[in-house]
């Protein structure tokens, strides 16, 4: 289970409050179980923010390197900087938004 406050609208505002004018907020939802994508994307589109998402399914026993995946949010599209023209970053799908008031864990099961 994940902490369901760290991906609701009141937490992206606290973030955001925090962050740099061209900061990125990184963010990894790698999840056995859930979809989190559509829960980033929603709060990226709720928010006006610019998000990609990497999904890296590599294991590397030698490295103990896992599968992982990333999103990374900016205010402006131009601090993505070199993540835009790369093919392995693509733009999130769906629209799913938490608060704190409000969570469906329902939404996202794989």
């Amino acid at each position: 289970s994940i902490p369901s406050h760290l991906v609701t609208v009141e937490a992206l505002d606290l973030y955001l409050s925090k962050l740099a004018p061209d900061g990125l907020l990184a963010m990894n939802i790698s999840n056995r179980y859930l979809n989190l994508e559509p829960l980033l994307s929603g709060l990226a589109q709720e928010k006006g923010m610019f998000a990609r998402i990497r999904r890296d399914q590599q294991f590397d026993a030698a490295t103990a390197k896992f599968a992982s995946s990333w999103v990374v949010m900016a205010r402006k599209e131009a601090a993505l900087g070199s993540i835009l023209a790369d093919s392995r970053w693509r733009t999130l799908n769906g629209h799913v938004v938490w608060t704190d008031d409000f969570s469906n864990i329902l939404d996202l099961m794989k």
